[in-house]
């Protein structure tokens, strides 16, 4: 029996550092699956399909859709502990994120349009990078999130 209970204890640690199983991507994706369900609750909230989806396809997108896909990236990150505790502490439900969201898409609009108006070339054509690079500019994100970009893949 207390075997067991060291093993536990030593496990605890390597579960707790470890990667998680899903990626952003596949977590926003599984929050935006969960929200749907509860779609009347959230009128403002319109299901979208742009996980995963290029800048060009973000650009063509609808206001709405662009608000509920950061809504499904910050709902995303705070399940994983990456927004500031402070700020988003007090967040359990996608209703309290409707002001981020808004936040969060207007700057995500900016940066592309400021990179392409400069023709430089946008960072990633993956609009995941640019919705971390967003979060991160606007002092979202934790220390922990703001390592580089890998939390995307």
């Amino acid at each position: 029996m207390k075997l067991r209970i060291i093993l536990i204890a030593l496990a605890l640690p390597l579960v707790a550092c470890s990667e998680p199983l899903l990626t952003l991507d596949e977590s926003a994706s599984e929050v935006a699956s969960q929200y749907q369900q509860e779609q009347n609750k959230l009128i403002w909230y319109t299901p979208t399909e742009l996980h995963k989806s290029s800048l060009k396809e973000w650009q063509a997108a609808s206001k709405s859709s662009k608000r509920s896909l950061c809504a499904d990236y910050l709902m995303a990150l705070q399940m994983r502990g990456w927004l500031v505790a402070s700020e988003f502490g007090h967040i359990e439900h996608m209703n309290q994120l409707k002001p981020y969201a808004e936040q969060l898409a207007t700057a995500v609009n900016k940066n592309v349009k400021a990179d392409l108006s400069a023709q430089r070339v946008v960072n990633s054509d993956h609009v995941a990078t640019e919705i971390l690079r967003a979060a991160g500019q606007l002092g979202y994100l934790t220390g922990h999130a703001q390592l580089g970009h890998k939390v995307v893949s």
